[in-house]
Parts: structure tokens; C-alpha cells; sequence
């Protein structure tokens, strides 16, 4: 109650979360010292900046990154938006590629890098089989036991219960859906 940090405040306490299109925008104003340039170079610079603006690149918070749960956002995003919905949950499915270390090493590691690499394994087994019902059923089994991979369990059960990529894909929460489109059209 009452911390300010700068013009920023916490919001008071049952005000709701920001929805989609709600929030109006980043603003910031940003101080620079130490300049090293000359007067001139700097006033042309910010010129430039106030007639071109600049490019708003985003960050993996938007896009996401590629991990060992899978493929960038975005890529998955694209696809969905091509209807190519086979591929994008084949892409959600698809751990990269495990570094060969973890096999020389697999007895030393630490437990979180076991399931990393038991993860992949099981994933890259059922994207190389024939991907049938009887194949995702084994797969799902195998991950029951395994903490998180939501995504890839729940397209995995959608796909069960549809025998259809499309429904499965549409079986992950619509939060879940809407963002791996937005980090295509942020990508874009």
C-alpha cells in the first residue's frame, strides 16, 4: 500500500488484470548522461530519431525461445495461422536437438537434466513413429510421471481424443493459442 516507485504504483488491490488491448502503451522517458559526442551529432541524431523512429524489436517475452520444450513461438504461430495444424503441434511436440554430451555423461547429471533428456527422448520416439493413436498413447504414458510439459501432453491428449491435429491443437487454452499467434504477428 502506497509504494511508489518513481510514477509507478501498484494498482490497488481487486482492480483486475489488464485483458488484451487494454493497456495503452509503454511510455518512458529516459535520461542520458555522459554523452561523449559532440552537441551537434547529438541534436542530428535525435532528429533522425524524431523523423524515422526506430525499430521496436521484441524479445523472447514475445516471440519466445527455443528450448528443450520445444519450437520458437512464433514458428509454431505461423503454422497454426496456415491451418498447417499437423505441423504446428509437431512443432510443439519437438525438443531440440539433445546435446551428445548428455549421453556421454547421462549417469552424472543432475536430476533436472535426466528428465530434460528422458523428455526428448520420449518426444523424438513418438514424432518419429507413425504417430498413430497407439504411439501417443505410449508416449503420453511415459510423461505422466515427468513435472511440467504441459503444452506437449495436452496436444498429445487432444490428439488422443480426436485423432485429429486440428482439434488437438485446439484442445490448449485459448490464452495459450491466441499467444503463439501474437508472437507471429510480433515477429512480423
Amino acid at each position: 500500500e502506497g509504494i511508489a516507485i518513481g510514477n509507478i504504483a501498484p494498482l490497488p488491490f481487486g482492480s483486475g488484470h489488464l485483458k488484451l488491448g487494454e493497456s495503452g502503451g509503454n511510455h518512458f522517458r529516459i535520461m542520458l548522461r555522459d554523452l561523449t559526442s559532440t552537441p551537434t551529432k547529438i541534436q542530428e541524431s535525435f532528429e533522425n530519431l524524431r523523423k524515422t523512429g526506430f525499430v521496436n524489436f521484441y524479445g523472447t517475452q514475445r516471440i519466445g525461445t527455443a528450448s528443450f520444450q520445444g519450437a520458437m513461438s512464433y514458428k509454431v504461430g505461423f503454422h497454426i495461422l496456415r491451418n498447417e495444424f499437423e505441423v504446428a503441434a509437431l512443432m510443439l511436440l519437438s525438443p531440440l536437438p539433445i546435446p551428445p554430451a548428455f549421453d556421454l555423461l547421462k549417469d552424472k547429471l543432475p536430476p533436472h537434466c535426466k528428465k530434460l533428456s528422458y523428455t526428448a527422448e520420449t518426444l523424438i520416439e513418438f514424432i518419429e513413429s507413425n504417430r498413430d493413436k497407439a504411439s501417443a498413447s505410449k508416449c503420453l504414458r511415459k510423461l505422466t510421471n515427468v513435472k511440467g510439459f504441459t503444452k506437449e501432453k495436452t496436444v498429445l491428449k487432444g490428439f488422443l481424443r480426436h485423432k485429429c491435429w486440428k482439434k488437438a491443437i485446439m484442445t490448449l487454452p485459448f490464452h495459450t493459442r491466441n499467444m503463439l499467434v501474437h508472437a507471429y504477428q510480433s515477429y512480423i
